[in-house]
């Protein structure tokens, strides 16, 4: 940030002053030049004049000598003067200025040291607000169960919302249900002989560390990130604060998409109010600004029927929770094969309005 230039009414006494001898000593050859020629009288002109018009002009004939013969001095002396006084004034002008200079760059240092110790101390609450382990395994295996239940739905589970020609299309009907659960849980490598609940808890805890890492990469190593956070009712996945003032804070949940139409909707506004209600717990806690973040995932072919669901429900959801007081949010969609690709810009998280990302 440049400082401010602060000028008094003495800075600018000395300056116009200054300006004006110097233009003075400029002006004098000109106007002398002017004179002599008008004062300038022919011979047999002289003859005509009477005594007193002839004293006179000799009179005016004898100063104009003068200035001539004075004239460099006079130039001289006003343009050395009007340099000096520039000068002066300039060099008590640097030295204000440097003081001022001195105490703006004093109360950014003192401003940035109270926001990085903001920072701080916004980032050591979150991080004091972590869930117990044994409450994080409980919250994990309960998400965990979606994954599940994508494995056990069959054809006659298949999202169908009413009335909308571009979800009820028959050509995805049978096998593309079997084909996208499976896809799904062969995607990642599972420890040969575990239970299936613990497939399931592995397969969520690798799909949210990969969503929450797309995020960090932004913040290039500049951030501080504090998973599983309680406060209250309200719990997070993960907040991110920021260690500079160019990128903002963040609260981030990660929310799969799957089973019916009707379901795929009440979770979506549950989610826009869960995230609505856990940034404003964190702001009240951390005293600093998050945004929310909402990561949906969804199976990860192209013509998954969540994906086409919430494509449709997700901004009439919006629309119809507009009239309610919440922060600006950002949603993210997502399919889980492409979080791969996912590269997060800033850009999504500095609008004033909700800011939907379709991600593939």
């Amino acid at each position: 940030m440049l400082p401010s230039l602060q000028f008094t009414e003495f800075h600018k006494f000395l300056v116009s002053a200054g300006g004006l001898s110097m233009g003075t000593a400029a002006a004098l050859p000109v106007f002398l030049i002017k004179t002599q020629k008008a004062s300038l009288v022919k011979n047999n002109e002289v003859s005509d004049l009477s005594p007193t018009s002839k004293g006179a002009l000799e009179i005016q004939q004898n100063q104009m000598l003068w200035l001539l013969k004075s004239w460099p001095f006079i130039s001289g002396t006003l343009m050395l003067a009007g340099m000096l006084l520039l000068i002066f004034g300039a060099a008590i002008w640097k030295r204000r200025q440097d003081v001022l200079n001195e105490r703006e760059a004093s109360e950014i240092r003192r401003t940035n040291a109270e926001e990085e110790k903001l920072r701080q101390e916004s980032a050591a609450l979150l991080r004091a607000h972590r869930e117990p382990l044994e409450e994080q395994l409980q919250a994990v295996e309960e998400k965990a169960r979606e994954v599940e239940q994508i494995s056990e739905r069959g054809p006659e589970q298949e999202a169908q919302p009413p009335d909308n020609s571009d979800l009820n299309k028959e050509a995805r009907e049978s096998e593309r249900a079997a084909t996208s659960a499976e896809f799904w849980l062969d995607s990642f490598e599972i420890p040969s002989g575990a239970p299936k609940n613990v497939a399931n808890v592995l397969n969520y805890l690798r799909i949210e560390e990969r969503a929450i890492e797309r995020i960090g990469n932004m913040y290039k190593g500049d951030v501080d990130v504090s998973r599983q956070v309680r406060l209250g009712d309200a719990r997070v996945d993960a907040t991110f604060t920021s260690l500079s003032s160019d990128l903002p804070n963040l609260v981030v949940d990660v929310k799969y998409l799957s089973g019916s139409f009707h379901q795929i909707r009440s979770k979506v506004e549950e989610a826009v109010l869960e995230a609505s209600s856990n940034s404003r717990a964190v702001t009240e806690v951390s005293k600093s600004i998050f945004r929310p973040v909402i990561i949906f995932v969804t199976p990860p072919t192209k013509d998954s029927d969540a994906r086409y669901i919430v494509d449709n429900v997700l901004e009439q959801v919006l629309d119809d929770m507009r009239e309610i007081e919440r922060p600006p949010l950002t949603v993210i969609i997502s399919r889980m094969d492409s979080l791969e690709r996912l590269t997060v810009d800033p850009s999504w998280f500095r609008s004033s309005v909700p800011y939907i990302v379709r991600a593939d």
